[in-house]
């Protein structure tokens, strides 16, 4: 029998083909684990950072919640809310109210709210299909 030295083991064991296919099938398993973890770490950071500006976000809204809170405890707008709702006025004050409807026109409407034109009938006198032929055939 022949013996082999270590050095001739190593080189015929690291030369032979069930090594090179082992140490392929090892290294794309260790390849594959950390493209793996690698894509969880992208997947994670992008949410991390999805995250932070959803916080952002709620960091204004509750800023401006609470900018409007101070508003709303302000002296000046609890006299405007009094002054609109519950017409108030200082001493001295004079209130003048404004109408908004126009001058010049009839009170007598129809019943959908639409004003009556000069000459025309009551809308209780005149038939549906008559103020259809009216409005459609009417010049006017």
């Amino acid at each position: 029998m022949m013996k082999y030295s270590k050095d001739d083991f190593k080189t015929r064991l690291f030369s032979s083909k069930i090594f090179i296919v082992c140490a392929f099938i090892i290294l794309v398993f260790a390849i594959t684990g950390v493209a793996k973890e690698l894509y969880r770490k992208y997947q994670i950071q992008e949410e991390i950072s999805a995250l932070k500006e959803e916080i952002e976000k709620v960091e204004k809204s509750n800023r401006e919640f609470s900018d409007l809170i101070e508003y709303l405890k302000t002296e000046s707008y609890l006299e405007k809310g009094a002054r609109l709702r519950l017409y108030l006025q200082k001493p001295g004050e004079k209130v003048v109210i404004v109408s908004q409807e126009p001058q010049g026109i009839s009170e007598e409407k129809y019943n959908d709210g639409a004003e009556k034109a000069e000459g025309e009938e009551k809308s209780e006198e005149i038939s549906n299909p008559r103020k259809w032929w009216n409005y459609l055939f009417s010049s006017g």
